[in-house]
């Protein structure tokens, strides 16, 4: 899993920085001996949108309001946030959470109402009426003018820790424990009054299920007669008393959410658990085919249908539209056809979608899929540029006297196979490329020619025509996109050289912020900005444009696309070696 800490910024961390990371660092060690991904970084410096990717689970000591509405933006994006913004701000309602009566008996304590105490002067110790103007008038004086007052109460201070979902639960009494800011002088003797333990979990669980805690601590004064009141609650506190059992059990969270997810991997209902990354999908699918495909998946799902199943029938809709495509639009029967063509194509573009959707859904995701995927457009274009080319050869050429005959072939064929071809392939290679720096291999469909080469060699026709046939057209597809690419396999041949599989979080960081702009253009390179162009072109009678569009417009995209790409990959590469 790729897992971010964040470290509390400083000013919610008073006294205790070196103490509150000591817990996350000792959470990231374990985590990586375990063979996750875990960059750790301070609330305090981080970039937002650097670290908006590619995160399975964020561990967040965090309590600034830009850092929690960031985190409540990846938490929509189906990021796992422990703990959640919501969660943090309403430990922080001390007046929700810890209702008082009216009635005053001195002494008491007076605090900030919501938020958590920064300084000492943010809870104040009254004795009197006096002391309680004064107190108020501090407050003020700084600010402040929602306060909260609880009674005092004479006990033991017993200060408790507490990761839910698992067997961790540790108590201390105050001379065990570390004071921040010394209030704890008011019960500083220690009686070690007897109460029952099992109790005082009971109680805290209810109260951090009140709030959402998953890892949480808090304050509790025991009486002399065994009875308790927990006065505070708060967000990950530094478990500086028992760190190593602490970190153990938070880490113990992650094998809980991985179980989680395969439970739940053929039972997905949230269509963002269906999306390969939102850095990576257009706009207009986000907000349409997306959807579409994922009515359409879900209902597969449902019929026990296999992934590749609505892979074949959309390469066979998509090739059908070229029917539709194959009538001039110069009469109300021909747009009747073209509209029909326009209908087929969007249906086949649906499918597409949702037979990857239905492999994430079910958990069926295989090589051949990946294979039938990408050829299923090179189907759907091929079949729409012969019907174009029939469709044209008898007209005549703009601004010509002289049929397009033979010419049109050739056109369609500079078009869809220089063009076409070449403009998916590098976009569809670039959008991989993305994901591997993002997600890593398991959540990629960066493939190598070698690696296919090699399955290609060991696969015999004998064996299964079918897959060996798709084999050998797909391992001349990396080929090329290797060819496109120098400087990017140069930057991976030296990535791999000297960090094997364990790339950085930092490196893939940088590269996310190099390869993010690009995601647009590969985006457009693709299908809808496509399709888009050729419906119109076609129902306005003028299906040459399309072809026209392609050649001058998407190659110019496609150039640019390419030299920025290899530029930087280019630069780092040097980086690579300049610094060894």
């Amino acid at each position: 899993m790729n897992i971010l800490c964040i470290y509390r910024a400083k000013s919610y961390s008073p006294n205790m920085v070196e103490k509150d990371k000591a817990i996350l660092d000792s959470v990231a060690s374990k985590l990586r001996i375990r063979n996750h991904v875990v960059e750790c970084v301070s609330e305090d410096v981080i970039d937002f949108k650097d670290y908006d990717f590619g995160f399975d689970v964020i561990f967040s000591m965090a309590r600034l309001p830009k850092t929690l509405h960031w985190l409540k933006s990846l938490q929509r994006k189906g990021v796992r946030v422990i703990n959640t913004p919501d969660a943090v701000v309403m430990a922080g309602h001390r007046s929700l959470l810890f209702p008082h009566d009216d009635f005053i008996e001195y002494p008491v304590w007076l605090k900030k109402a919501e938020g958590y105490s920064q300084t000492q002067e943010d809870v104040i110790y009254v004795e009197d009426e006096a002391a309680m103007e004064d107190a108020i008038k501090s407050f003020h004086e700084r600010g402040i003018d929602d306060v909260y007052m609880s009674h005092h109460v004479e006990g033991d201070l017993v200060k408790f820790y507490c990761v839910a979902g698992t067997d961790f639960f540790v108590w201390k009494y105050l001379d065990e424990s570390f004071s921040k800011f010394g209030w704890e002088e008011h019960n500083r003797k220690v009686f070690h009054y007897m109460f029952s333990k099992e109790d005082l979990r009971r109680e805290a669980e209810k109260l951090a299920e009140r709030t959402g805690l998953v890892i949480y601590g808090g304050d509790c004064i025991v009486r002399e007669d065994g009875t308790f009141e927990i006065i505070d609650i708060n967000d990950w506190p530094s478990f500086s008393s028992c760190m190593d059992e602490a970190s153990q059990a938070i880490v113990s969270l992650i094998d809980q959410l991985k179980q989680t997810r395969q439970d739940n991997n053929t039972n997905v209902e949230n269509i963002s658990s269906t999306l390969k990354s939102s850095d990576t999908e257009e706009w207009l699918d986000v907000v349409f085919t997306r959807k579409v495909g994922f009515a359409f998946a879900r209902l597969f799902r449902k019929l026990g249908w296999h992934p590749n199943t609505v892979t074949i029938i959309s390469m066979v809709l998509g090739a059908c539209a070229g029917l539709g495509f194959f009538s001039r639009a110069d009469s109300l029967q021909g747009l009747i056809y073209n509209i029909i063509g326009v209908a087929l194509l969007m249906t086949a573009n649906f499918l597409d979608s949702a037979d990857g959707q239905l492999a994430r859904m079910t958990g069926k995701k295989t090589r051949l899929g990946r294979i039938l995927d990408g050829a299923a457009g090179d189907v759907w274009f091929i079949a729409i540029y012969y019907a174009l080319c029939q469709r044209l050869f008898h007209q005549n050429i703009p601004f010509l006297q002289i049929e397009w005959g033979w010419w049109v072939f050739v056109l369609a064929a500079i078009s869809g196979f220089i063009c076409h071809a070449r403009q998916c392939s590098l976009a569809d290679y670039y959008r991989n490329i993305h994901l591997f720096f993002i997600r890593g291999n398991a959540d990629s469909e960066l493939d190598s020619y070698a690696r296919q080469k090699e399955i290609n060699n060991t696969t015999k026709w004998g064996d299964d025509v079918l897959w060996k046939f798709f084999l050998t057209l797909y391992v001349n597809y990396t080929k090329t996109q290797e060819k496109q690419t120098p400087q990017f396999q140069r930057l991976m041949f030296l990535l791999n050289e000297k960090y094997g599989k364990n790339i950085p979080l930092s490196f893939r960081v940088s590269f996310r912020r190099m390869s993010l702009p690009l995601m647009k253009w590969a985006n457009i390179l693709t299908f809808n900005t496509r399709a888009i162009v050729l419906y119109v072109t076609c129902l306005l009678d003028v299906p040459w444009l399309y072809w026209v569009f392609e050649i001058t417009v998407m190659s110019v995209l496609y150039l640019y696309m390419r030299h920025t790409h290899e530029s930087f990959c280019k630069k780092m590469s040097d980086n690579i070696e300049l610094n060894g």
